[in-house]
């Protein structure tokens, strides 16, 4: 504790003050040694001091004149409702932006579609079945008398595009397709009727060779192409 003594208008005024004084006895907060203030006590003349930060929710810090470089974790984000500076480049995703100068509406079922008008891009996505089949012009009606040895009943045709036949007689008749005709195997027309209608899957433009369990067994043909 220091007294110092002023005059005001010719009286003497009395005045006490608290010096700050070192451990030693030397006096503190002189221009030799000046006072020194910091957050952390990193000198030997500086008083550490604690700053508190009250709890809460929605707390927040403002820096000014600094910089920022690293923010931890964020783990909850409220409403954006405006972002008045550009964002930097980078490849984060913000979200999901639809560009268009109409109205989206979001479409669940698809009628059934009448007409394309545009060219539809290229792709393997399947449309529909479209139908190959075009129509086919029928040959003359034949017949071949078939015996009870293998030969050739039916000429190979190279614009064959399908072919019945159709057993007629009283006894059973075996086709050969490209080989010899065996009787009671490979396709075996029964008497008064038995019918082979080649499709697909049997489709053969080669010659066809037939046996029969009797003589002059009757075979009728019906042959098609383009």
């Amino acid at each position: 504790m220091q007294t110092f003594e002023n005059t005001v208008s010719a009286n003497t005024v009395e005045a006490e003050a608290v010096v700050l004084v070192h451990s030693d006895g030397t006096e503190a907060a002189v221009a030799a040694q000046p006072l020194q203030v910091s957050l952390a006590n990193t000198a030997t003349n500086a008083t550490a001091v604690t700053v508190g930060q009250a709890t809460g929710s929605n707390l927040h810090t403002v820096v000014d004149s600094g910089t920022v470089t690293t923010v931890s974790t964020v783990t909850t984000v409220g409403a954006v409702t405006a972002i008045t500076n550009a964002l930097p480049s980078g490849t984060n995703v913000i979200g999901h932006v639809i560009v268009d100068s109409g109205t989206v509406t979001a479409v669940t079922t698809v009628g059934a579609v009448t007409a394309i008008t545009n060219a539809l891009p290229a792709g393997t996505n399947a449309l529909g079945v479209v139908s190959t089949k075009t129509a086919l012009t029928p040959s003359s009606p034949t017949a071949a008398s078939v015996g009870v040895t293998s030969a050739q009943a039916v000429a190979s045709n190279a614009t064959r595009k399908g072919l019945t036949l159709v057993n007629t007689s009283a006894n059973t008749i075996s086709l050969g397709f490209g080989v010899a005709a065996v009787l009671n195997s490979g396709i075996t027309l029964s008497a008064q009727g038995g019918t082979f209608n080649m499709n697909e899957y049997s489709f053969y433009a080669g010659a066809i060779n037939a046996i029969a369990s009797g003589a002059t067994s009757n075979l009728a043909i019906q042959e098609f192409s383009t």
